[in-house]
């Protein structure tokens, strides 16, 4: 897989009534995370685009796609990019999962090329969505959910063409994921000096 083949796309339309701002937003040592998400995946992709809905347009310097139809979730996010944009592979990460390191999007990457669609799998089990990488081929299952109004990530896992890649336990902090509040301040204080 080669880079011109690939575009990327990071999520930032939640709505992080969890967190109680937008995480997109949200700084840690100057920087927001939605720079970081952006800036981690740039390097694999020909393009990346920010994916989501929000007054913060106005005030981004990143390319917006906003959500064709609001209120689908990710899936929406993911189902109106691939309408607009010429790729073969769509690199999908999400704006708070500030630990994920190049490596991980690496290894996506390279063992994901000749499937349609590919997640994470632990060690232990659990299914991590993000990131992602799916096919260009893989665009009519996504449709006809949508058609068909279900809009669950989760009930892609079984579609035929979807692999399931490997996460060692060591790489499992990757997939820390910034719900709340109290795991910015958790970040804050224990964040590494690279970020």
């Amino acid at each position: 897989m080669i880079k011109p083949e690939i575009t990327g796309l990071v999520l930032a339309g939640g709505k992080s009534s969890r967190f109680g701002s937008n995480k997109a937003l949200a700084t840690l040592q100057g920087k927001t995370f939605l720079h970081k998400a952006f800036t981690l995946i740039q390097p694999f992709c020909y393009e990346v685009y920010v994916s989501g809905n929000g007054e913060w347009y106005d005030i981004s310097k990143y390319p917006i796609i906003p959500d064709i139809i609001p209120g689908m979730g990710p899936l929406g996010g993911i189902w109106s990019v691939m309408q607009q944009v010429n790729a073969k592979y769509l690199l999908v990460h999400t704006c708070d999962m500030p630990l994920m390191t190049p490596w991980m999007i690496r290894r996506l990457i390279e063992e994901g090329g000749g499937y349609e669609a590919v997640f994470w799998k632990q060690e232990d089990g659990k299914i991590q969505l993000f990131p992602s990488l799916f096919s260009i081929d893989f665009f009519p299952v996504i449709n006809r959910m949508i058609s068909q109004h279900e809009f669950s990530l989760n009930k892609l896992l079984p579609a035929y063409g979807v692999k399931m890649l490997e996460a060692k336990d060591t790489e499992c902090k990757s997939f820390f994921n910034m719900n709340y509040f109290s795991d910015y301040k958790l970040l804050e204080n224990n964040m590494p000096v690279d970020w």
